[in-house]
């Protein structure tokens, strides 16, 4: 017996498949409670990123993107569950920023005496008043 199956029907239900899968996918592989790799979106496809690799994870207009040498993924994470989960080489240096120290070139001021952390990729991010003193800790500066 068949069914016919409006169009806009079928596409919401193909869209909800997609995202649960992609929801399982970035929570399959972990040792010990931590992230192995991370699976990131980009357009129409995703990529399993291992943990080493990513140079840093935001938050921007409400979506969560991590970055890996110059290419940018989308992942369906909030901060706060990557933060809980990532390696102790990972940062969070802002509300809306999580660092791989072993991604940062060096540390400075900006023309407003605010300090910023600048990643090999070149990527300037910041570092706020709130996780100042953490991330003074952990780089020893």
């Amino acid at each position: 017996m068949e069914r016919t199956v409006a169009t806009s029907t079928f596409y919401k239900i193909v869209n909800e498949v997609k995202n649960s899968i992609l929801y399982l996918t970035n929570w399959v592989v972990y040792t010990m409670e931590q992230l192995l790799l991370l699976t990131g979106q980009i357009n129409d496809y995703w990529v399993p990123v291992p943990i080493d690799e990513i140079d840093c994870i935001e938050s921007m207009q409400k979506k969560v993107w991590f970055y890996s040498g110059n290419e940018r993924f989308r992942t369906k994470f909030t901060l706060k569950e990557l933060a809980d989960c990532l390696p102790a080489n990972f940062i969070r240096t802002h509300r809306s920023c999580i660092i791989n120290i072993r991604s940062i070139s060096r540390v400075s001021k900006d023309y407003m005496n605010n300090y910023q952390i600048q990643l090999k990729n070149g990527v300037c991010m910041p570092i706020s008043q709130s996780y100042l003193a953490d991330t003074r800790m952990h780089l020893q500066l």
